[in-house]
């Protein structure tokens, strides 16, 4: 990118610095490495986990108080029952049944963890 585009381009990086914009390749300010080094990717998630404190507090009184005890206590909420055991089933199978198209097509599949995501451009 020309040096003009790149300087225009300035406060668009800095404004996704209070995003969930991860791209270092589109964002240098992201992937810059003197300025993560200073503290900026710990600022970030400091930022993120205070915003998303914030939301629950928001949020509370939609939910038992039952239920917000198991969160702040587990990190998640479990609901037995969900739904009926036959519809269960009928989704569990599905799902356990299913392969994705790209792996149908090859010999052997491997595992998610012999296989980590890459992203590419």
């Amino acid at each position: 990118m020309a040096s003009f585009g790149r300087v225009a381009m300035v406060p668009l990086w800095v404004a996704q610095l209070a995003t969930g914009a991860k791209s270092f390749v589109d964002n240098p300010i992201l992937g810059s490495e003197r300025l993560n080094r200073a503290g900026l990717h710990t600022l970030r998630v400091r930022l993120a986990h205070a915003m998303a404190g914030l939301r629950r507090r928001q949020l509370a009184h939609l939910v038992s108080a039952q239920d917000r005890a198991d969160f702040a206590r587990d990190g998640f909420i479990k609901r037995a029952d969900f739904m009926p055991a036959d519809l269960h089933r009928a989704v569990y199978a599905e799902v356990t049944g299913a392969r994705p198209r790209a792996a149908s097509r090859c010999r052997a599949t491997p595992s998610p963890a012999a296989s980590p995501s890459i992203r590419r451009r």
